[in-house]
């Protein structure tokens, strides 16, 4: 790839306006204005397309606005993700919905990007995200950061750098 030549990766079903976050293994995690979660990964050999690792591609009701990766806990959840409706959802390696909060039962309004603080001793993991009400909230899961994901990419961070404002390479 030449320097400022952009390359295409994949053909989204609509667009996506948040940062996606990288697993370890290198599948992308993005979330979609017409409700869709993707996990993409690579083409096996040759260059090309990326592809849904997920069928069918799990749909959250509303436009998914950020996602989180995690360690795995033992219900298998791998990632969490939020949507403009205010839903929080924790998703399994295979792309299921393994439960749900949906924005009825939390009261919430438009959710953005997550992330997930570890749990303090004695404590569970505690998932933030902004919202649409100007609003910053906290809601506790059970799984962990996973210390292999190269952790923070939001807001154009993709050298790790922790400063989400340094200007674009």
């Amino acid at each position: 790839m030449a320097t400022l030549s952009p390359t295409t990766l994949a053909t989204l079903s609509d667009a996506a306006l948040e940062s996606p976050v990288i697993f370890p293994n290198g599948d992308l995690l993005v979330g979609t204005n017409d409700r869709k979660l993707h996990r993409l990964t690579p083409p096996a050999g040759a260059p090309g397309l990326w592809v849904d690792a997920w069928s069918p591609v799990p749909d959250l009701g509303a436009a998914v606005t950020g996602a989180a990766i995690v360690s795995a806990d033992p219900s298998g959840v791998t990632s969490y993700a939020v949507t403009q409706a205010g839903g929080v959802f924790a998703i399994d390696g295979a792309g299921k919905t393994v439960w749900s909060a949906p924005a009825a039962a939390l009261g919430l309004v438009a959710l953005s990007f997550p992330s997930v603080a570890p749990a303090a001793p004695g404590g569970l993991p505690t998932l933030y995200a902004g919202s649409g009400d100007g609003k910053l909230y906290a809601v506790v899961v059970d799984s962990g950061l996973d210390p292999a994901s190269p952790w923070p990419k939001s807001h154009h961070d993709v050298r790790n750098t922790g400063n989400g404002s340094a200007p674009l390479p």
